[in-house]
């Protein structure tokens, strides 16, 4: 699917001078409202979600064990939608950059995303594109997020330069390298995955997509060659779009965990350095970056919540969730995950693994002793048609 962007924007500034004293700030304000929309080249949409599922409308062979009075699963066709656009926001950007004294210097950010996709698209009406699963529903914390948009603050810092030093305090996007599109050396940040990525703006690289962070960043110039850096900043992960939303990354057939993975690491802090230089006519750097990946990694997780069978990535009755084993199994390969070994995350407990061990019995399973169950992809077929064509049909899978 290709997509282009198109922006209007409008630039407004202002700036009001004080005098008098070197401790007189010198304050600059400038703006800018641009409308941002992604449109669709092709009538394809994003196959992570419920209305560009493939598998809408698809009747399979069922391979479970009440095949006799259901032959055949079909994913309603029902839930298939198209759409001409992907984005549809108004941005609005507020820089407020003050001068304290002659070593000191003040600068803030406010940006507002106001996504109208919702609005002019109704295969994406309702769904929720920004709001998180951790921090309160925020991506950081100094953001408001709501569904079709948010309003934050992704640069609000103190700036110190005296000879060749400078120091830089506070909230701050922390970026290292200059190549647009391949983020070779760029890895202190995360990335805001929510909105359109690909075919941006070019002058504006990665600064709208990297995730902000509290945290303290310096340099020292050595001589007229070479400097040293270094930096400190607070663990924050990238941001994913919500389930059905335009960008969504993973099938929304899975319900993606990451409250708890987030827990183990928010308090933890990223910190690396880096030296530059020139030898001769070549330009030469080289750092090293101690950091908790931010983008993280998809695993099986047990499932969680009503109809979750215990002890299992399965969750039944969600009604958009997958519903055949050819799904299920396809699915997960897009995710680049092994969609036979969501059944051995965990030993089946107490009496669930006596239905367990039941089920993958009689579907001749060359394993299934008490609590664990071992699936070949035969058997691992048709246990999952038996689970989906129950008649709690649609379940899910959990990351």
């Amino acid at each position: 699917m290709i997509k282009k962007i198109v922006g209007i924007s409008a630039l407004a500034t202002l700036g009001a001078a004080g005098a008098g004293t070197a401790l007189a700030a010198d304050w600059s304000v400038s703006g800018m409202v641009r409308q941002e929309i992604a449109v669709n080249t092709n009538n394809d949409g994003n196959i992570n979600n419920q209305q560009s599922n493939p598998w809408n409308g698809v009747t399979v062979q069922s391979n479970g064990l009440g095949a006799a009075g259901q032959p055949t699963i079909t994913r309603p066709a029902s839930k298939t939608q198209s759409s001409d656009f992907n984005q549809f926001l108004t941005r609005v950007e507020v820089n407020l950059d003050g001068k304290l004294s002659e070593t000191w210097s003040a600068h803030v950010k406010v940006r507002g995303i106001f996504d109208e996709i919702g609005d002019v698209e109704n295969a994406f009406k309702g769904s929720n594109t920004y709001v998180q699963p951790y921090q309160a529903g925020k991506g950081t914390p100094l953001e408001i997020a709501r569904k079709n948009g948010m309003i934050d603050l992704p640069n609000a810092y103190l700036d110190y330069n005296s000879g060749p030093l400078w120091l830089r305090f506070g909230n701050q996007q922390i970026a290292w390298g200059e190549a647009l599109f391949f983020r070779v050396s760029d890895v202190v940040n995360g990335l805001d995955l929510r909105r359109h990525l690909v075919l941006g703006v070019a002058s504006e690289e990665y600064s709208d997509t990297r995730v902000p962070g509290l945290g303290l960043r310096g340099s020292y110039r050595v001589n007229e060659n070479w400097d040293v850096e270094g930096f400190t900043q607070k663990f924050q992960p990238s941001i994913l779009p919500g389930a059905n939303s335009p960008y969504t990354l993973i099938p929304t057939q899975f319900t993606v965990q990451e409250k708890a993975g987030y827990d183990e690491v928010k308090n933890e802090w990223n910190f690396g350095f880096r030296t530059r230089g020139k030898v001769g006519d070549y330009g030469v750097q080289a750092f090293a970056v101690r950091r908790n990946n931010p983008d993280g990694v998809y695993r099986w997780a047990l499932a969680q919540g009503p109809g979750s069978l215990p002890g299992s990535t399965l969750q039944a009755g969600t009604g958009d969730g997958v519903y055949s084993a050819a799904e299920w199994m396809s699915t997960a390969a897009h995710a680049r995950l092994d969609g036979l070994s969501a059944m051995h995350i965990n030993q089946f407990p107490g009496t669930a693994a006596l239905g367990a061990n039941f089920v993958a019995n009689a579907c001749g399973a060359p394993n299934s002793g008490l609590g664990t169950v071992a699936l070949d992809l035969k058997s691992a077929n048709c246990l999952y048609d038996t689970f989906f064509s129950s008649p709690a049909v649609g379940g899910v899978g959990d990351l």
